[in-house]
C-alpha cells in the first residue's frame, strides 16, 4: 500500500494519470480506487486502451466532468478520453467521436484487440488477466502444437495468446455469440491464418462431456463469471466444472481455475478441487497486477493454476 495514501488528493491523481499516459506501453490500469487504498477515491477506476484513457465512476459525481477531466485536459492536451458514470449509465466524450469510442483496436504484449466504449459496460477486455496472458507467454511450450480449452471465453484473449504461442487448436466456448464473434475478430486482427481456432456457443455445464470428446487438452482455462442469472452460480456450479477437470486434461497438462469475487479467498477453488480430484498439483497462484492497488489482492481475481501429475 502506498504510504502517502491517506493524504492523496486530487492534484495527486492528476499527476499519477499524466505520468502513466506518457509512459504508456499498451492497455493498463491506471488507477484502481476500488482497491480501497486512496481514501475519497473508492468509486474511480481508470484504464488507458491507448489512445483512449477510460474514466469510470461507480457513483455519479458532478465534479469529475466539470472540474477533473477538465483540469485533465490542461496537462493532456488533446488526449482522448472516454467517461463513464456508472450509476446513471452516461458516458461522456472528449476529443473523440462517439464512433470512434465505439470501435477501435488496443494493444497489450504485442497483440491487438477490438475495444468497444460507450455502448455498455462490456467494453471487451479485462486488465486484471494480464499476470495470466503473461504466463503463457512464459511458458509456451505448454501450448505449442496442443490442444487448448477456453470456457466461459468472453472475447477471447486467452485464445489470442494461445494461437500466438501456436497451439495446434483453441475450443473457445461461451453462451453469447456476440462475444465470440467479437473474439473471432480479435483473432483476425493478428492472424492471417485462424485455421484451429473454434468458436462454440454452448451451455458449458450441459456440453463437458462433448468437449472432453474434442480433448484431451493441454491446457484448460475457467474463468467464469461469479454469478449469471441462469446459467452459472459459483455456489453451486463451479464444483460441477472441476469435477470433469480429470476428463478434460492430459498428464502433464494444467487446469487453470479462476474466481473474482470479494466474498472468496483462493482457499475456496483449493478446497473445492480436492474434494473432486487428487490428480492435480497446485503450482502457482496468480492476482491481478501491480496496478491494481489493493488493500487485499484476496479481493479481487484469484488464479489457480494446477498441473496434473497422474
Amino acid at each position: 500500500m502506498p504510504t502517502n495514501s491517506a493524504s492523496f488528493s486530487t492534484k495527486d491523481l492528476i499527476n499519477k494519470i499524466v505520468v502513466a499516459t506518457r509512459n504508456c506501453n499498451g492497455i493498463e490500469r491506471v488507477f484502481h480506487g476500488r482497491g480501497n487504498v486512496y481514501k475519497g477515491f473508492e468509486h474511480l477506476t481508470i484504464d488507458l486502451y491507448p489512445p483512449v484513457l477510460y474514466i469510470r465512476s461507480f457513483k455519479h459525481d458532478i465534479n469529475l466532468e466539470e472540474v477533473f477531466i477538465s483540469s485533465l485536459l490542461l496537462e493532456l492536451e488533446g488526449q482522448k478520453i472516454v467517461y463513464h458514470d456508472r450509476e446513471k449509465q452516461q458516458f461522456g466524450f472528449h476529443n473523440i467521436g462517439v464512433d470512434e469510442a465505439s470501435h477501435f483496436t488496443s494493444e497489450e504484449l504485442g497483440l491487438k484487440y477490438l475495444i468497444k466504449l460507450g455502448e455498455n459496460q462490456n467494453l471487451g477486455f479485462f486488465p486484471d488477466m494480464t499476470l495470466m496472458r503473461k504466463w503463457l507467454f512464459k511458458n509456451k511450450d505448454v501450448l505449442k502444437g496442443k490442444k487448448v480449452l477456453n470456457l466461459f471465453s468472453y472475447t477471447c484473449s486467452i485464445s489470442v495468446v494461445a494461437k500466438a504461442c501456436e497451439a495446434s487448436q483453441v475450443h473457445n466456448v461461451d453462451l453469447s455469440s456476440s462475444f465470440l464473434n467479437w473474439g473471432r475478430e480479435n483473432h483476425r486482427l493478428n492472424f492471417e491464418n485462424i485455421d484451429g481456432i473454434f468458436f462454440h456457443k454452448k451451455d458449458i455445464l450441459k456440453s463437458l462431456t462433448w468437449l472432453s470428446k474434442k480433448g484431451p487438452y493441454s491446457l484448460v482455462f475457467f474463468d467464469p463469471p461469479s454469478f449469471q442469472k441462469g446459467s452459472f452460480d459459483y455456489k453451486k456450479d463451479y464444483v460441477k466444472v472441476l469435477r470433469r477437470a480429470e476428463d478434460l486434461v492430459e498428464v502433464g497438462g494444467y487446469f487453470v481455475s479462476c474466481l473474482n469475487t470479494p466474498f472468496e479467498r483462493h482457499d475456496f477453488i483449493l478446497d473445492t478441487f480436492k474434494t473432486v480430484s487428487e490428480s492435480f498439483e497446485l503450482e502457482e497462484v496468480l492476482y491481478s497486477p501491480n496496478e491494481f492497488e489493493e488493500v487485499d489482492k484476496e479481493n479481487g481475481v484469484k488464479i489457480c493454476i494446477f498441473k496434473r501429475t497422474k
